[in-house]
């Protein structure tokens, strides 16, 4: 079996120049610390990597923001990659000085719900209610009993100083259970439907509650 370090062939297409004009510091002084990321996995099972289109987005870092950035989020290990200073992708930021990340669009916040050090979650609403997702990426097997990368998200909501798992559609439509039909009217009308797309469907029932003022 053919095994690959990871990072130089899913980045070699990449462009890393340039950066907003909002950074506060330079991207030299992002790159001072973290340590060194070899993974090893073979490419024909997948990869441990959060899937986006575009690995370009931005890190907060040292109490600093750095936009333009080429990064990799392990959703293995709960780990963010980019650039060291030579230019090449394996720098592992430590954990404990990053506050949160995008990349493709996607937003990830650092919360510590799990462990003192903090974990990264997704964030797709943020207002009386804070909608999250957990992405994880494990190794199972496939319906050839081969052993393969599968992604797997954990979606919940924050409310009222408490984790609200959304499993199911009824969960979601039980986030005000004073409000169950007319919850049902907004999931009816919004175009993405729990089974199919259930993060997309969460989002836009909750931003709804929320405009709502429920």
């Amino acid at each position: 079996m053919r095994i690959l370090l990871l990072l130089i062939i899913l980045f070699s297409t990449l462009d890393g120049s340039g950066r907003p004009a909002g950074d506060t510091t330079s991207l030299n002084d992002l790159l001072q610390t973290g340590s060194e990321f070899v993974k090893m996995f073979a490419p024909e099972n997948g990869n441990p990597f959060f899937p986006v289109e575009r690995n370009l987005g931005a890190v907060i870092y040292h109490g600093n923001r750095y936009g333009n950035v080429e990064l990799l989020y392990d959703c293995e290990d709960d780990a963010v990659i980019i650039r060291d200073l030579k230019g090449q992708l394996k720098l592992r930021l430590v954990r404990e000085k990053l506050d949160g990340f995008e990349v493709d669009g996607h937003r990830f916040v650092k919360l510590r719900l799990v462990r003192p050090e903090g974990e990264f979650y997704e964030e797709l609403h943020n207002g009386r209610r804070q909608l999250l997702v957990k992405w994880q990426k494990k190794m199972a097997y496939d319906t050839r009993q081969t052993s393969v990368y599968t992604l797997r998200k954990s979606i919940f909501l924050i409310q009222d100083g408490k984790q609200v798992p959304i499993e199911s559609l009824s969960d979601l439509m039980g986030i005000v259970p004073d409000r169950k039909k007319d919850l049902r009217r907004i999931y009816g009308e919004q175009p993405y439907k729990f089974r199919k797309n259930p993060v997309r469907a969460a989002q836009r029932v909750v931003q709804a509650v929320e405009k709502m003022g429920w």
